[in-house]
C-alpha cells in the first residue's frame, strides 16, 4: 500500500494511559494512515484496529517498501 490521497474524514489519537502513541488519519477512500508523534509516518493500515495495534507494538509492523 501506498501513502494515503484520499481527503482526511477522521482524525483519531491512539493513548496509552495518558502518553500519546500517534496519530490515525481516516481518508473517504478507506485506508487509515499511521503518524507518530513526531509527525513521521508509520504506515497504510486497511482499518482502524488495524493502524492502532501497530501504534502501540502489539500488532504487524507496517509493509515495508
Amino acid at each position: 500500500m501506498s501513502a494515503s490521497a484520499g481527503t482526511i474524514i477522521n482524525e483519531l489519537t491512539v493513548y496509552d494511559g495518558r502518553v500519546p502513541l500517534g496519530t490515525i488519519l481516516e481518508t473517504d477512500d478507506g485506508q487509515h494512515q499511521a503518524i507518530k508523534p513526531d509527525g513521521h509516518p508509520f504506515g497504510v493500515f486497511r482499518s482502524r484496529l488495524d493502524a492502532s495495534r501497530a501504534l502501540s507494538g502489539r500488532g504487524k509492523p507496517p509493509p515495508v517498501h
